[in-house]
């Protein structure tokens, strides 16, 4: 329906604030020297919840007060029927008859922001890179900064022209309505291709006699190798962190208690068993933990664990003898039965 495709479109101006945050989190990575993983999940939650909640919320807002209506092209802030604001006699049976505070704070406001937002942070980038880096390499930051800028640029200013057409007397062409439907939704793919450009140019320096194609398929194929190494690294970090947790709460059991429970054994072999390429030397808290084995805490444990294991299967080994001598027949009982 007609609302549907407005709460949709509408949902839309939540991508020029996520590209706002994410060149927020390119500044915090370049100049602030943060680690992605130490980012903190506060901040990047709030750098989620902002777009959601600006977008899901004038899009409700839209629905519930029936602004979302048809134009003749497409189902946006318009009230119904569309003529109704220049012809006094038709009343409006949906919306209001000015849309201009909408069309500003609906539309107009994240664009702006977002543009505002993306300008600072790449020129303090840029601004960084030419203190602290090399000439070649701040020379490719200021590239990559000015194709973010121009992508968005070439995005929304065509939806810029529009928003100044209906909100003063400056009069638009449809042309300009083409091509703002054209470029509205290509600002994925902008950044798409921005972000793996790096990687095809390195590719195309190695191999400067490489066909455009096959370098395009080998840059493809690094950034996906790169991503499963960045994968991998991720859950091997996170299978230490476990077995750091693991080990620091056998150590202080062991020395608080003077021993090392059979639980907090398990535990600790189930974190070494999720985390085998860690190297258990490396962590300060294993070497406690070591210490503490050399003294003989765990090792009693572990032994009498196992000869409690010994033990029990000693005693299946038994009883399942006992069971076949049970059902086997003897010699004598053969004999006596063929008397």
């Amino acid at each position: 329906s007609c609302e549907a495709q407005g709460w949709g479109i509408q949902m839309g101006f939540g991508v020029p604030l996520y590209n706002s945050a994410l060149c927020i989190y390119y500044l915090h990575v370049i100049v602030l020297h943060f680690h992605a993983d130490h980012f903190g999940k506060v901040r990047e939650a709030f750098l989620h919840f902002i777009p959601l909640c600006f977008s899901f919320t004038t899009a409700s807002l839209g629905v519930a007060r029936d602004l979302f209506n048809s134009d003749g092209r497409l189902c946006w802030l318009q009230p119904y029927p569309y003529d109704c604001k220049w012809n006094q006699i038709i009343p409006c049976s949906r919306g209001v008859e000015d849309t201009k505070p909408y069309l500003w704070g609906f539309g107009a406001f994240p664009v702006f922001f977002s543009f505002a937002v993306i300008v600072l942070t790449m020129s303090v980038i840029v601004a960084s890179a030419i203190k602290h880096r090399s000439e070649m390499q701040t020379r490719q930051i200021f590239v990559q900064a000015c194709l973010y800028v121009f992508s968005f640029v070439l995005t929304y200013v065509w939806v810029f022209f529009i928003y100044v057409g209906q909100t003063t007397s400056f009069s638009h062409e449809h042309w300009l309505q083409y091509f703002a439907r054209w470029f509205w939704p290509l600002q994925g793919f902008w950044n798409f291709f921005i972000f793996f450009r790096p990687t095809y140019l390195r590719v195309r320096k190695n191999n400067p006699d490489m066909w455009f194609y096959a370098a395009f398929a080998r840059a493809m194929a690094l950034e996906s190798t790169r991503a499963d190494e960045t994968r991998r690294t991720d859950i091997s970090k996170r299978k230490s962190q476990l077995l750091m947790r693991a080990s620091k709460k056998v150590t202080e059991r062991g020395s608080n208690d003077g021993g090392v429970s059979q639980l907090d054994v398990s535990a600790l072999m189930a974190a070494a068993d999720l985390a085998p390429s860690v190297n258990f030397r490396a962590d300060s808290g294993v070497k406690d933990l070591q210490s503490l084995q050399s003294s003989g805490g765990e090792k009693s444990v572990i032994d009498s664990q196992r000869g409690s294991q010994e033990k029990d299967e000693d005693q299946q080994t038994v009883e399942v003898s006992r069971d076949e001598d049970k059902e086997a027949p003897t010699p004598n009982s053969e004999e006596s039965s063929c008397n």
